[in-house]
């Protein structure tokens, strides 16, 4: 008990502020929008209860009948059918996603104050907790896509133990992290390549570890359902229409904006026409123009802090350095990802990029670089 308490002192700052943070959440739950998605899935994860199923289809678009799985497991509805069967109300669903953010955020600040500071752990966490786009689409938004930010949190704790620590053994929550991911959104299919490409850059041996095949069974474990679904349903080929199917036709142009700028906007209070529409937030333009003004030097601060690290790489010693990369890898490959299919862009593609963002302003915020940037650069 006495452990706990010291614990709890060590860390009171930033439980103070999560549950600030949390309170504010719940407080907005009433405010929570009701889509036909959200119906829908509530409905299928309430059949679930009441019919004592154990479901293998994935995210689905029909509600009575099978439709075309779009993810590669059932894990979403297990997460609402969870909240449904502590509290039988829609409410409860949102709460249980404010508390996963709370506890997202937890996770978050514990990663940065082992490889990083204290000051950017709490830095970074206050501001990915109270982010407007935290609040507005993923927490007051029972999407499929918003029940990823642990996973994403988790995948980027297991590399740093993997690159920075050497520790093979966490390979297998890599694994578990990605496996689930799948489960939620298709988007995470990008988070294949880009754990592979840094772990075949950072840490080769990896891929010779038996850790590496304990990972791989341990990660098939989780397409169980998928498999065995597809299997008696003959539907293999219907999800990978969907997959590989075209999505929304835009221009290069709009395709190179969305996949440079939704990224920072993620970290903005900047939400445009895609969750305003033509409604004003503000009556007077120049609180707008404000707002908005704040967005800009936000970007650039992500953008100078980043040309920062990449000056200071040749520098830093191997730990620093690989963890810089991972950094700096998280925010860059998911744009280049989604640039080179030429395809539409939506915000919630890019929750990969989480929670560098946030890392990348608070080490600017506590960087003391900034005086020796010149002699560090000549």
């Amino acid at each position: 008990m006495a452990s706990f308490g010291a614990y709890v002192k060590k860390h009171r700052i930033i439980l103070l502020i999560l549950l600030a943070s949390l309170i504010i959440h719940l407080f907005l739950v009433p405010y929570a929008k009701f889509e036909n998605e959200t119906v829908r899935d509530l409905t299928i994860a309430n059949k679930m209860i009441e019919e004592k199923a154990f479901r293998l289809q994935g995210l689905s678009s029909e509600i009575s009948k099978e439709g075309t799985q779009q993810s590669f497991g059932p894990l979403f509805y297990y997460f609402l059918a969870f909240s449904q069967a502590i509290w039988h109300h829609p409410y409860s669903a949102f709460i249980l996603m404010s508390v996963i953010i709370a506890i997202s955020a937890f996770m978050l600040y514990l990663v940065l104050d082992k490889y990083y500071n204290r000051k950017v752990a709490i830095i970074a966490t206050t501001l990915f907790t109270f982010n407007p786009w935290v609040f507005a689409f993923i927490s007051l938004n029972i999407a499929n896509p918003s029940f990823l930010i642990p996973f994403i949190i988790l995948l980027y704790y297991s590399l740093h133990k993997i690159i920075l620590e050497h520790n093979d053994k966490y390979i297998m929550l890599t694994a578990v992290a990605l496996a689930a991911s799948l489960q939620l959104h298709l988007s995470s299919l990008l988070l294949i390549p880009i754990t592979f490409l840094l772990l075949i850059m950072l840490r080769p041996r990896i891929f010779l570890s038996k850790y590496m095949w304990m990972g791989l069974a341990l990660g098939m474990v989780f397409f169980i359902p998928y498999l065995i679904y597809n299997t008696t349903h003959h539907s293999f080929s219907e999800t990978m229409n969907f997959i590989f199917g075209e999505r929304a036709s835009v221009s290069r142009l709009e395709n190179l904006r969305d996949s440079i700028g939704i990224p920072f906007m993620l970290a903005t209070t900047f939400f445009g026409h895609y969750l305003l529409g033509t409604t004003k937030v503000f009556e007077t333009h120049w609180i707008s123009h404000l707002f908005f003004g704040i967005d800009i030097i936000i970007s650039l601060l992500i953008i100078m802090q980043m040309l920062v690290l990449l000056v200071q790489l040749r520098s830093q010693a191997t730990r620093a350095r690989n963890r810089t990369y991972l950094l700096l890898s998280w925010f860059i490959l998911p744009i280049i990802l989604a640039i080179i299919p030429g395809a539409n862009v939506s915000p919630h593609y890019m929750y990969l990029t989480y929670p560098s963002q946030f890392i990348l302003l608070a080490l600017f915020f506590t960087s003391s670089s900034y005086p020796r940037l010149k002699k560090a650069a000549f």
